[in-house]
């Protein structure tokens, strides 16, 4: 039985479960499927998972990591989020973002009681020192999962829950979002319990439910919570949305770096380096993908001809819209085509 006895330093149990994995660059790597076994989940090997973790439950400073993104919600309690060898108190509505394979742990505040929680592992008693936070655990391997592109790139961090090259994402131990709401915060906690449900309970069509449910969470946190801003970001950040909602008005049309930027009263460089920091993708890049976007979907119809649905899209170069379409789909314009039309028949 669980004891709430920190004051006494002697114990008669050893006090950690695994000592390596209270060093920071020795955390304990923990997949998707490892966290399903030996668990009755009807969705076994699919790359998504939820862990709630009830207040002092969590082990103390115990560094680990996951194959996967992880989205942290803190529910209850407060402790110290330590990563990269940063520090960051965490409270109740704070959402943590950790990229894969990253180190992290959670601290005591200083002062903050703790519990000592005995558990059994192959018949011996261990004792863990846990402390007071309740957290929900989503992990997700999004590079598995059908996730549609669309729009969704025009919502400010999107490309941090959806990285392309996690390698050029910034991640930190502060929380990326909070959620002020007491009202939302039961609306997130319902959201994450219907996406437990999809793995533990056959319903019939799992596997699109999970992915629904997941999608639907996300955007719920990207649009109902407090994006934290770090002191240097400038109000240019707060106008990213502006720009993004006039790019994918006007992809179509001639526009420099230049012209945004002057949008927003900064230079062209400081626009480049935080448009791929929200979006993922550079202007021009992200502007040739709405372009081709908008392609394939006058293909489908049928009724303007290539050239024509080059031209109309933004395309000033025939040569050049077919290279990059088949770059971004794999398929000429006029296979695109003919396959849809094959598909319809």
């Amino acid at each position: 039985m669980p004891t709430s006895n920190s004051r006494n330093p002697k114990s008669a149990f050893k006090s950690v479960l695994d000592p390596i994995a209270f060093q920071p660059e020795n955390g304990k790597l923990f997949s998707i499927d490892l966290m399903k076994q030996n668990r009755d989940y009807h969705l076994q090997g699919w790359p998504i998972t939820v862990v709630d973790i009830p207040i002092y439950q969590q082990q103390k400073c115990y560094f680990h990591s996951h194959d996967s993104m992880e989205i942290g919600i803190i529910t209850e309690g407060r402790a110290v989020h330590v990563m990269d060898g940063k520090r960051t108190e965490v409270h109740p509505g704070d959402v943590l973002l950790i990229p894969p394979k990253r180190n992290h742990a959670y601290d005591a505040v200083e002062g903050d009681e703790l519990k000592r929680n005995i558990v059994n592992l192959n018949g011996r008693k261990y004792e863990e020192v846990c402390i007071p936070l309740g957290i929900l655990n989503i992990l997700y391997d999004h590079r598995k999962l059908p996730i549609p592109l669309l729009d969704g790139q025009s919502i400010p961090l999107y490309s941090s829950f959806f990285p392309n090259n996690v390698e050029e994402m910034t991640y930190t131990a502060n929380p990326i979002i909070h959620i002020s709401d007491p009202a939302m915060m039961e609306f997130i906690r319902s959201c994450v319990n219907e996406l437990h449900k999809e793995e533990i309970y056959p319903y019939t069509g799992n596997l699109f439910g999970s992915t629904i449910r997941l999608l639907n969470l996300i955007l719920t946190l990207l649009r109902n919570s407090n994006i934290h801003s770090a002191p240097y970001e400038t109000v240019a950040d707060r106008q990213l949305g502006t720009i993004l909602d006039f790019v994918n008005a006007n992809y179509m049309k001639k526009f420099t770096v230049g012209d945004l930027a002057r949008k927003c009263f900064i230079s062209p460089r400081q626009l480049q380096e935080k448009f791929k920091k929200y979006t993922g993708r550079s202007i021009s890049d992200y502007v040739v993908r709405k372009r081709i976007e908008a392609a394939e979907l006058l293909l489908k119809k049928g009724i303007q001809s290539i050239q024509e649905i080059a031209f109309n899209c933004g395309f000033n170069d025939f040569s050049y819209f077919s290279k990059k379409f088949r770059e971004i789909t794999g398929k000429t314009p006029r296979e695109y085509r003919n396959n849809s039309f094959e598909k319809i028949i």
